[in-house]
């Protein structure tokens, strides 16, 4: 091939990245590894796939002859915890069954004047434990795949099943405060008392600037009653110079006033469950702009996406079977249908190197919901490379161009990078595969590290079976019996059929 056109298809390359990729919304749920091979591989597919998969990895890889045609059967299923969920579900959990706290809660009920003590488990509770749920980023994530993929020369078809289902912890403080009318049972003269002048008496810098800005802000509290409170909050451990903390104790104050009563029934502190499943049919076509050299392909897919959203009240929570029950329940569904367009290119100027970039969901297809507004699979872009470094070894890298802002949990940002490996190795008649590699979010919002992978392959006559697993190496620790969870954990597996149809 000239040097022209080596230069050109590079070019147009160059130009699908840095101009094309760009225009699209930064928005978008986070990238996913269909695919045992890929998924063993770290999640670096883009540039190195050339089976059934290439309708998702990258459509243009259809238009070279590498791979023979078959029919897979992949599967896959991930988890995600999010920030500290499960230590501070199991935190909160443990304090709410605390005999003291369930007395507290009984006296409130009756309408019986708390201690002081029982004032400080109800801080404890209010700013030191349940806004820990509340924080952005903290929550769970399941992403289900199962499907059937197959090629024939430059043509593939996938019918794909997919889901992202999240749990989002929400936050009430509205009713975890205290008011000072007279005539309700629970007041602030019966759980603080008149208060005391503890001016002077504060360990915390900041301390009697707070109880100060919390006496002249609100009616509802003379200057001996926010002292209090704030001395309270210092002997439940709450450091009230923490910019956090003193936000959520005026925040308790300021809902205060008004309200006759701690009413906790009332609360609205729960979890937001939202998620989308989708089945689609998709059909992948690429054309070689130079045989064997540089393919451009396209997939067009028919999506029925299924936008589901409950909220469940912690109140409502008695056991861990009543949660089963919430989740099994889903029923607040709303059923559209899309088509979503993807597009992918690959370039290969000579036997060691792959390029490859890909961009989904072009038109950005939105799925209406229960709860308003849509659920919208935002475009997403990813480049990646190949090198075939020895006969049989390959190493692979893969980026995210785009940075994926999650629709399912607030504040959660993604911006993958993968790298992976595989070297293959020829038994007799059948053939043996081992991978490895790695995946990092790049986004700037998240604590995560890495995510290691692995994964095996073995081929016998014309069935290929692949398994692969990806667990991070952080793990959170649950407080019940120091149990500990990997805090992204990933399974797949599929059986392939090769053939020659």
């Amino acid at each position: 091939m000239s040097r022209s056109v080596y230069s050109g298809a590079i070019a147009a390359s160059i130009i699908f990245v840095l101009v094309v990729a760009p225009a699209f919304s930064v928005r978008g749920e986070e990238w996913t590894f269909p695919g045992a091979r890929y998924q063993g591989m770290g999640g670096a597919g883009v540039a190195v796939v050339n089976d059934s998969h290439a309708s998702y990895w990258n459509p243009g890889a259809l238009a070279f002859k590498q791979a023979a045609s078959g029919v897979e059967l992949p599967f896959s299923f991930s988890t995600e915890t999010l920030g500290d969920i499960l230590a501070d579900a199991d935190t909160i959990a443990d304090f709410i069954n605390d005999n003291t706290l369930a007395a507290v809660f009984t006296k409130v009920q009756a309408g019986t004047p708390l201690t002081l003590a029982e004032v400080r488990d109800l801080l404890d509770l209010a700013v030191g434990k349940l806004p820990n749920l509340g924080e952005s980023g903290e929550g769970f994530l399941a992403l289900p795949d199962l499907g059937l993929v197959m090629r024939k020369g430059r043509l593939a078809i996938s019918l794909r099943g997919t889901g992202s289902l999240a749990v989002d912890p929400v936050l009430d403080l509205s009713s975890l405060a205290f008011s000072d009318d007279v005539s309700a049972a629970v007041q602030v003269a019966n759980v603080v008392g008149a208060g005391a002048d503890h001016s002077g008496g504060f360990t915390n810098l900041g301390s009697q600037s707070l109880a100060d800005a919390i006496a002249g802000a609100f009616a509802d509290w003379s200057q001996d009653q926010a002292e209090e409170l704030i001395f309270q909050s210092e002997l439940a451990g709450l450091d009230t110079s923490a910019a956090g903390v003193r936000d959520l104790v005026t925040s308790i104050a300021e809902d205060t006033a008004g309200l006759t009563a701690l009413d906790l029934a009332a609360n609205g502190s729960g979890a937001l469950i939202r998620g989308l499943i989708t089945q689609e049919v998709g059909i992948a076509y690429a054309h070689p702009i130079i045989p064997e050299r540089l393919g451009v392909g396209t997939n067009v897919r028919y999506l029925r996406g299924i936008a589901t959203s409950k909220f469940i009240q912690y109140d409502d929570i008695k056991s861990g079977r009543d949660l089963v029950d919430e989740l099994s329940d889903l029923n607040n569904t709303v059923t559209s249908s899309r088509v979503a367009m993807d597009v992918g290119v690959l370039l290969r100027p000579n036997d060691r190197w792959r390029f490859g970039v890909v961009a989904r969901n072009l038109n950005g297809p939105d799925f209406p919901s229960a709860e308003g507004g849509d659920y919208t699979l935002e475009p997403q872009v990813r480049a990646g490379v190949a090198l075939n470094l020895l006969p049989g070894l390959v190493l692979a890298a893969d980026v995210d161009i785009t940075e994926n802002e999650s629709e399912a949990i607030e504040g959660i940002n993604s911006r993958l990078l993968s790298v992976g490996t595989e070297y293959r190795l020829g038994l007799g008649e059948g053939q043996l595969a081992l991978r490895a590699g790695a995946f990092t979010n790049l986004a700037q919002n998240t604590n995560e590290t890495f995510t290691l992978t692995a994964g095996l392959g073995f081929r016998i006559w014309r069935f290929e079976v692949d398994l692969a697993v990806a667990a991070a190496p952080d793990f959170q620790e649950v407080n019940a019996g120091g149990t500990k969870f990997p805090s992204r954990l990933n399974v797949s597996g599929s059986l392939r059929w090769v053939t020659q149809f």
